[in-house]
């Protein structure tokens, strides 16, 4: 195929040289064409990598997108998930803690009762050996009341009181009252003189006359109390006040003690034995039920 040009023929001398030398030009035509045309396919094949690459690109960001959109509601799912079984199991724990406390508060209870019972099955046992050693200051006998028979029953409370059952299950109040009858007993069994009492079947209004008559307010009040003791106020909480008053005015009564008379002598130590036993009986509720 010829390549020819109208612009290139003046004339027809012109177009006759232009015919000898067409060959050569559509040959440079045609030869730079070709140059042109490879050119534009490599321009072509590289715009098609490079729009290639791009979409790649593209595409790996949007695919990088959509998996971080997922890792993103995965986590959020994940968190909300560990986040409600955390709750879930805080709130186990602390349901079992308050299983737990209560369970350690009900045995500590049955404990107690336990424990409560055994001390006072023991305590019953010990008082009854003690209440025994008191005899020879009944109302109803006829032993003598002197020195020798008061320093006797001394030694036999004192005998009690170390036993392994003994003074070990007396309650802070009835110590007291314990040890007021053993100081009551020691002053009068080494006084300087003989005496002796003599045994009256209501020594109880003979006692109260002597501590009116001595101004003993502390022993009134504790005798008071004891009349008025019940189940639902044993022991009440000033009792072991009440019991450290009584056991100093009981010491003031073996002053002056032989300048009294012989029935109030008997009074006397017949009632605070008699307070003793009062304070033994209510421990052990063998009277208050």
């Amino acid at each position: 195929m010829l390549c020819t040009s109208v612009g290139h023929i003046p004339s027809v001398v012109s177009a006759t040289a232009a015919l000898d030398t067409e060959p050569e030009r559509c040959q440079t035509r045609c030869a730079t064409a070709s140059t042109r045309c490879t050119g534009h396919s490599a321009g072509y094949a590289d715009a098609q990598r490079f729009w290639a690459g791009h979409l790649a690109v593209e595409v790996v960001s949007i695919v990088a997108d959509v998996l971080l959109a997922v890792a993103l509601v995965v986590g959020v799912v994940v968190l909300r998930s560990f986040r409600s079984g955390a709750e879930q199991f805080a709130k186990d724990q602390a349901t079992e803690i308050g299983r737990q406390i209560n369970r350690a508060a009900v045995l500590a209870r049955e404990l107690e009762r336990i424990r409560g019972t055994e001390r006072q099955e023991l305590r019953f046992t010990s008082y009854g050996k003690l209440w025994a050693k008191m005899r020879p200051l009944a109302i109803y006998d006829d032993s003598p009341i002197n020195r020798e028979t008061m320093k006797k029953m001394s030694k036999q409370l004192s005998d009690w009181y170390f036993l392994d059952s003994g003074g070990l299950m007396l309650t802070s109040h009835n110590r007291d009252l314990y040890f007021a009858l053993q100081d009551l007993l020691s002053r009068v069994a080494n006084a300087e003189t003989e005496w002796e009492a003599e045994r009256i079947p209501k020594p109880k209004k003979t006692f109260e006359a002597v501590l009116e008559r001595r101004g003993l307010t502390n022993a009134q009040g504790l005798i008071e109390h004891l009349d008025k003791a019940g189940p639902q106020n044993w022991p009440s909480d000033d009792l072991e006040e009440l019991a450290r008053a009584w056991s100093e005015d009981v010491v003031s009564l073996a002053t002056g003690w032989v300048e009294i008379n012989s029935r109030e002598r008997f009074a006397v130590l017949q009632q605070v034995c008699s307070v003793l036993r009062t304070g033994l009986t209510n421990d052990v509720e063998s009277r208050l039920r």
